[in-house]
């Protein structure tokens, strides 16, 4: 990914995304830097500055190097990322305050083409609106694969994206309960 800008990123992203792949396969997409004889895997805190992701400082010392970002063959395709975290409450703490972020920061990523043109259009409609209401998206608790999850809703109440740490070392960010899975 190196000398390219945030949009690239998305498009790189967004391609293999929707590459060939049977229905219910799952696929890493490897994200390098470095030249051909010094390539090596993105660490997490290099994929979220490739990102401008506004992580909070706590959380961006929570994560450990390794992290994984997969897609899951699904209609619609369903993205899911894995992430090595060496402090849980530092970690925990750090989501809830990243919340009001993530979808502008990594939504686009996560979320499917349909989504995502929802969403630019309710925020158009919104912008217009004499009320000047932004989002009408929150995060709640949720109990998904009989784990605490926190869930992007918006007001019709369907799912954008969730999070949730599978245990003290591992947090998964992902489109929904499937990909989850």
């Amino acid at each position: 990914i190196d000398q390219i800008n945030i949009s690239d990123l998305s498009r790189i992203i967004e391609k293999d995304k929707e590459a060939v792949m049977e229905l219910g396969d799952m696929k890493a997409i490897v994200l390098t830097t470095g030249s051909s004889t010094q390539e090596r895997q993105l660490t997490s805190t290099e994929f979220f500055q490739a990102l401008n992701a506004r992580i909070p400082d706590s959380l961006g010392r929570a994560f450990g190097s390794n992290f994984l970002l997969g897609v899951y063959a699904f209609t619609p395709r369903e993205m899911f990322a894995v992430f090595q975290i060496s402090s849980y409450d530092a970690a925990f703490a750090g989501m809830l305050e990243w919340e009001p972020n993530i979808e502008s920061d990594i939504g686009d990523i996560f979320m499917n083409k349909k989504d995502r043109i929802k969403r630019d259009l309710n925020t158009i409609s919104q912008e217009n609106s004499p009320f000047g209401i932004l989002s009408q998206r929150k995060f709640v608790d949720r109990l998904l694969s009989n784990k605490d999850a926190r869930v992007l809703i918006d007001a019709d109440n369907k799912d954008f994206m969730l999070y949730t740490f599978l245990d003290k070392e591992t947090l998964v960010i992902a489109t929904s309960e499937k990909s989850l899975k």
